[in-house]
């Protein structure tokens, strides 16, 4: 009776150490989806202002389509543990303390696509954890950390920003006016602009202009402005010049029912155009 206990629970353990092995354990979560995304699908598609659902879909696509790229090349230059998922219109990253910054990274460009696409969106960073197994589904991911980043984006961002309830510490983190702190999404494109300017131009290139164009090979930078609104300018001025008129247009279109909401861009791209200008970095 002993040597079957014995043996039980010698193969208990080896089983417990396999599946140890194969769960990965992830510290933080990136949660963000787009405002008032149930709307522009129920909207008619009659009217060309409104969205149809094959222009969301392509747009969302874009967007999957840029984040998995952007974790592939983070991890081509360093081994890295990033994951993400998308349903729908939702975003979830899932990374480590030490990947914090690629995080931000991809946030901007997610940003940066939605806003030229009227795209506007949420989200939150939580620093619970959250479990993924590692080895044949790699969908599937359960925690508090999913739970607690779609609460602290459906109750506490309420505007276009990214709140977060880490400890870890950046120049680009900041207190809203309500104290909460956020991610200043246009300082960190202001600093990083350069950078981001020709790759994310590249990405365009790469998954929009074959989509809507069957041009020559070579897209010349009239040529892409022409084809693809979210073109990015050659420079921050520019880029944040453009970014107030299409929140004009939405104030001028959407701000009785939604004030808030592009009043907060307007704060945010105040400040970040004033501390460019002034120098500030």
């Amino acid at each position: 009776m002993s040597g079957k206990f014995s043996v039980n629970k010698i193969v208990g353990e080896i089983k417990n150490a396999e599946i140890e092995e194969e769960i990965g354990v992830y510290k933080n979560v990136c949660y963000m989806d787009i405002l008032g995304f149930k709307e522009k699908i129920l909207k008619s598609n009659d009217d060309c202002e409104h969205y149809d659902n094959g222009k969301l879909l392509f747009q969302i696509k874009h967007i999957g389509d840029i984040v998995r790229r952007r974790i592939e090349i983070i991890d081509f230059s360093k081994k890295s543990q990033l994951k993400s998922l998308m349903i729908s219109d939702s975003v979830y990253i899932f990374y480590q303390d030490s990947e914090f910054e690629d995080v931000l990274e991809i946030i901007s460009l997610i940003f940066i696509y939605g806003i030229f696409s009227n795209l506007f969106y949420r989200g939150s960073i939580s620093d619970e954890k959250m479990n993924h197994p590692s080895k044949n589904h790699e969908g599937l991911f359960i925690g508090v950390g999913i739970v607690k980043s779609y609460e602290m984006e459906r109750d506490i961002a309420r505007f276009p920003r990214i709140v977060i309830s880490t400890t870890y510490d950046s120049e680009y983190l900041v207190t809203d006016d309500d104290g909460i702190r956020i991610f200043n999404i246009f300082k960190y494109i202001s600093d990083k602009y350069d950078d981001f300017s020709p790759e994310f131009n590249s990405e365009l290139n790469k998954y929009t202009i074959f989509a809507h164009c069957k041009m020559c090979d070579e897209y010349p930078k009239e040529c892409l402005k022409k084809i693809i609104p979210n073109y990015l300018p050659d420079t921050f001025e520019e880029f944040i010049d453009n970014v107030r008129k299409k929140i004009d247009k939405h104030l001028e279109k959407e701000n009785r029912a939604v004030p808030k909401i592009y009043s907060k861009y307007f704060e945010l791209y105040n400040s970040s155009k004033e501390e460019k200008f002034n120098g500030k970095k």
